[in-house]
Parts: structure tokens; sequence; C-alpha cells
């Protein structure tokens, strides 16, 4: 099993920034980038966020993780 951390620093991901209509909102940044909701938690782990209020502000910049990555 590879090591999670490993892969972070592959690149394996694509830069985001959050804008205003989709902050604090993993479930919809999911839906953006997946088509899907259901990787909401993806993001938050990627990106090492635990409360999404903390983070997920405008103008933030976020990892998103590659669909393979995913997988």
């Amino acid at each position: 099993m590879d090591n999670f951390g490993d892969r972070v620093q592959e690149g394996n991901y694509n830069v985001g920034e959050v804008k205003s209509f989709i902050e604090h909102r993993p479930d919809t940044i999911s839906n953006i980038f997946y088509s899907t909701t259901s990787f909401w938690w993806y993001v938050m782990m990627y990106n090492n966020i635990h409360d999404p209020f903390e983070r997920l502000n405008p103008s933030d910049n976020i990892l998103i993780p590659t669909i393979n990555d995913i997988f």
C-alpha cells in the first residue's frame, strides 16, 4: 500500500481557487470537479481540512486530486 503523503508530493492533483459561491462547501467543490458530491470527504482529507469553515474561504487555494488518484 502506498503512502498518501507520497502521492500528494508526486503532483497527482490540480490547484483550484475557492470562489465565493463555493466557500465552506466541499460537497459543491466535489460536484464541480467530479460530477458527484460523493468525494467531498476526499477533498477535505487531501487538503488536511478538518473544518470547512476554518478553510475553504474565498481566494483560498486548494488541491484537487485527480480522479485516478481517488480510485
